[in-house]
């Protein structure tokens, strides 16, 4: 089977969206299989404000910024100084955490189907013919918009794929319907 879509763009767009994955071009087959950098992830979202804001804290604390001799303003800047890297580290758990449990465990994708594989080492073969389609949701955050790819049993029974979030809903909706059209022609279903 010769894929009319370009495996590089696949390629491309799983590594924008720092997912771990592999495509073998002989047999047809696609691993996906977690976050890629997800320590870096966690330093930049997370980390990083985090320490922001309790750096400014102790820094106020300690009188090494002295702030009852400056007045109101200085306070109120201090104020902004801890709560918005505060805000923005506890929005960066969610958005870490909400990423990493969508894309948990190992997804391979070829002509005979798809097999999903938890992190307790089950797994759920779905062979071609048990496969209805492929579908995405997306939804809207106040500071991302959210996209899921399930794959869709005959039964009528839904499956996550992938979970990717994009500031723009029109890249993300490309992406994913992309991603959608790729693994329907991979799977073969049309």
């Amino acid at each position: 089977m010769q894929n009319k879509i370009n495996p590089f763009a696949l390629k491309q767009k799983l590594t924008r969206h720092k997912l771990r994955f592999s495509y073998d071009d002989g047999s047809n087959t696609l691993k996906l299989g977690g976050i890629a950098n997800r320590a870096k992830s966690w330093l930049l979202s997370v980390v990083l404000p985090l320490s922001i804001s309790m750096l400014v804290l102790a820094a106020t604390y300690f009188e090494w910024i002295p702030l009852f001799d400056k007045g109101r303003a200085v306070a109120k800047l201090i104020g902004y100084m801890v709560g918005i890297p505060f805000a923005i580290g506890l929005i960066g758990i969610f958005r870490v955490a909400l990423k990493n449990k969508r894309n948990t465990g190992k997804k391979i994708i070829s002509p005979k189907g798809v097999i999903i594989e938890s992190r307790t080492g089950h797994s759920l073969v779905l062979n071609s013919e048990h496969i209805k389609a492929f579908d995405y949701t997306v939804t809207f955050d106040n500071a991302a918009c959210l996209g899921e790819l399930v794959v869709i049993t005959t039964e009528g029974a839904r499956y996550t794929i992938l979970g990717i979030e994009e500031d723009k809903a029109t890249y993300l909706k490309d992406d994913l319907e992309y991603l959608k059209s790729f693994l329907e022609e991979l799977v073969g279903i049309k």
